[in-house]
């Protein structure tokens, strides 16, 4: 029909529409973690004590529950995981990281978009403890295995921290953890997990929530200044008075 063949020659004009990347299973409503990569204790939860998911009805609670000798897993299994050479987790987190537990994703982008999600930390750490200072982490990797964003989630500020629930003895509030740029074309690569750091004798945990890819607003447009407009003002009366001119001599 000819209506199909000014389709596909507006589409051999303009170019078919940029492939958006998703994410699988993102808010975790399968109760499971298909389409991710998992590593340590991870579980799926619709509810840890008083906290409860930011979307829908299921999320993710990764902990280090346990020590070495329990589910969460000790550093050299974290590295492998995470595609870093023996020995240099100290020096990517800044930390002695004992053990931890780990999910991932990885997506195919094309086009500019911003990944964000919901995270909230808990520990049994006493908040604002120098070494022992715990934390979750985001980690994203570009198409050319480079760190394109890296987020941290810790036990620094105390103020940060109220009573806990679900047998953890502090927790934060349940917050976006930022928005995220992916702009080139290929497969990302995202980390996000909890690290016990220095020791294995008070855990820590972290609750995920709702991932979303959004794409990257345009640029506001651009707005002349006072003075630009006060001038373009005085170009247009000019103008007008000008015509007015032509008239009454006419």
């Amino acid at each position: 029909m000819r209506w199909k063949w000014h389709v596909a020659a507006l589409l051999a004009v303009c170019g078919s529409p940029p492939l958006q990347a998703a994410v699988v299973n993102p808010s975790f409503e399968t109760g499971t973690f298909a389409g991710w990569a998992v590593i340590g204790d991870t579980t799926v939860v619709s509810s840890l004590g008083t906290a409860a998911p930011t979307h829908g009805t299921k999320m993710a609670y990764l902990h280090t529950i346990g020590g070495l000798d329990g589910f969460a897993v000790p550093q050299p299994f974290l590295e492998a995981f995470l595609g870093l050479a023996p020995g240099t987790a100290d020096a990517a987190f800044g930390a002695d990281v004992v053990e931890g537990s780990i999910i991932s994703q990885t997506i195919v982008n094309a086009g500019a978009w911003l990944l964000s999600f919901d995270w909230k930390f808990l520990t049994d750490e006493s908040p604002g403890g120098v070494p022992f200072n715990d934390r979750g982490f985001f980690a994203l990797v570009d198409p050319f295995g480079a760190l394109a964003a890296f987020a941290t989630i810790d036990t620094l500020i105390p103020a940060n921290f109220t009573a806990g629930t679900g047998g953890w003895l502090h927790q934060t509030a349940f917050k976006p953890a930022g928005s995220f740029l992916l702009d080139k074309t290929g497969s990302y690569t995202f980390y996000v997990g909890v690290l016990d750091i220095d020791d294995s004798a008070f855990d820590s945990a972290l609750l995920i929530d709702n991932f979303v890819l959004s794409p990257v607003p345009p640029p506001p447009p651009v707005v002349a200044e006072p003075a630009s407009l006060s001038l373009l003002g005085v170009g247009v009366g000019t103008l007008w008075l000008g015509r007015r001119r032509r008239r009454k001599a006419a």
